[in-house]
């Protein structure tokens, strides 16, 4: 059986926008959460401290109005708000569920901090605030939540795995002052400014990882760190394709040492031939506008068909047509749908007759985003490539924002998948008026639902698109 995986961003779920100010989302909020996701594996975007200023410079360099979670700040500490409001939190409730941990209390108050008892017996976390602080309360806080949140994940029967960050830091990273051989330096002596290609993150700093032992050693440690704090499943390691084999590799086996059969994901934005020999469990099946932007859905399952065989056999490669470093592939599809309809009025009228919508172009960007789904699903087979279904937690369902981007405002608040059942239960009702003529996929959803992991592909010939010489749509 195949898994899936969703991504998500914490700072996301449960938050909220008040008077004109962000609130984030919280490890509690995403706790809640975890019975609606869909997927076998829960992919966590970073969830560390986040820098927003240059040291040098004290300019704000953050990404958006929030920063982007992968400007790093430190490692080894949790971003503070996401822990919610201090009122909210029930120390006795935590200690009794075995979540606060003795050994997070010593590394953070050191030896002659308060004692698990100790820190109980304050009652609220204000009177707890006021003799550990505000900061390192919330660390112990954080840590404690952080850990309900993956043991809640393993009793609903899934996995947590979390985004290591390796090629970068913030650039108010304390690591630029205490170790500045760690960084590839501009020629003004100041930390280069990461780049990949045409992309630019500004709000970065570039680490120096080739031959830098030090370096190495001080980031393999990070991943088993949380995994033995948090009991995390694995990760998911950041641009893998732009960082050396060998130091893959040892953080691969530094991983394995603490979970043997861990998941180590690896982000490889390249051709499928460039992610060969990449020391991971599994890779990217190919890049996300490819997944979007392919003409016909033949073309999309020929693809991942072919480019799988060029694998070694049993390669497990995730499949996604939209991500957080992506434009919403709903918004997207409801575009060039949009203005296929414009283009021909009796199209349009025959569109809105079909699905009783005002906006049909929306109505057809669903289905073809249920198709794509249907397709990561199934495609690929364990004889080759198998081929894991991906999804992001982003948005609620259909919205079209330009980005789903981790550095905006935005809330979930509700289950993303609503609108798609009820656009799959309507395609259901009309499949048989609308494609009589064909055998359509959506005829019998409870083959959806369980769709074989066999490898067997639906017969999809093509997108919900628009047939101008039938005046009718075509599947």
């Amino acid at each position: 059986m195949r898994p899936s995986i969703a991504e998500v961003c914490i700072r996301k779920i449960g938050a909220t926008v008040r008077e004109g100010e962000f609130v984030s989302g919280t490890f509690c909020a995403a706790t809640e959460a975890l019975e609606q996701i869909p997927a076998d594996i829960v992919y966590l975007l970073p969830f560390f401290e986040s820098g927003f200023t240059d040291l040098h410079t004290g300019a704000d360099v953050r990404k958006g109005e929030l920063g982007s979670v992968y400007a790093v700040r430190d490692f080894y500490r949790l971003d503070p708000t996401l822990v919610g409001a201090g009122a909210a939190v029930d120390l006795r409730v935590l200690a009794d569920e075995n979540l606060l941990a003795v050994d997070d209390i010593r590394d953070l108050c050191g030896v002659d901090g308060p004692g698990l008892d100790d820190l109980v017996a304050f009652g609220s976390f204000e009177a707890a605030a006021a003799h550990t602080g505000e900061d390192v309360l919330r660390q112990i806080v954080g840590r404690a939540q952080l850990r309900g949140l993956v043991r809640r994940a393993h009793d609903l029967g899934k996995q947590v795995i979390f985004d290591l960050v390796l090629k970068q830091t913030s650039r108010d990273c304390p690591l630029i002052e205490s170790h500045p051989e760690w960084y590839a330096m501009d020629e003004n002596g100041q930390p280069r400014i990461h780049q990949i290609a045409w992309l630019v993150y500004s709000d970065v700093a570039l680490l120096d990882l080739t031959f830098n032992l030090d370096l190495q050693n001080y980031l393999s440690a990070v991943a088993p760190y949380w995994m033995r704090t948090c009991d995390f499943d694995g990760v998911r390691i950041d641009a893998s394709q732009t960082i050396d084999r060998p130091f893959l590799k040892q953080i691969k086996n530094r991983i394995n040492e603490v979970k043997q059969d861990a998941l180590v994901l690896g982000e490889t934005l390249c051709t499928l031939e460039e992610s060969r020999g990449i020391p991971v469990d599994m890779v990217y099946a190919l890049l996300v506008d490819y997944h979007r932007d392919a003409a016909t859905a033949g073309e999309y399952i020929n693809f991942l068909e072919e480019t799988g065989g060029s694998f070694p056999r049993r390669t497990v490669a995730l499949a996604y047509f939209e991500n957080h470093d992506a434009p919403r592939a709903t918004k997207v599809w409801h575009e060039r749908y949009a203005d296929q309809l414009k283009c021909d009025p009796a199209l349009d009228l025959m569109w809105r007759r079909r699905t009783d919508e005002a906006d049909p172009a929306q109505v057809m960007a669903m289905l073809r985003n249920l198709q794509a789904s249907l397709i990561n699903a199934t495609a690929g087979s364990a004889e080759f490539v198998n081929v894991v279904y991906g999804l992001e937690y982003g948005t609620t369902w259909a919205r079209r924002p330009s980005q789903t981007s981790r550095a905006r405002h935005c809330c979930i608040r509700n289950s993303p998948v609503g609108r798609l059942i009820r656009t799959c239960e309507r395609g259901t009702r009309r499949s048989a008026c609308w494609c009589s003529h064909q055998q359509l996929w959506m005829r019998d959803i409870s083959t959806i639902t369980a769709a074989p992991s066999t490898g067997a592909i639906p017969k999809i010939g093509c997108w919900p698109t628009l047939d101008t010489r039938r005046r009718r749509p075509c599947w």
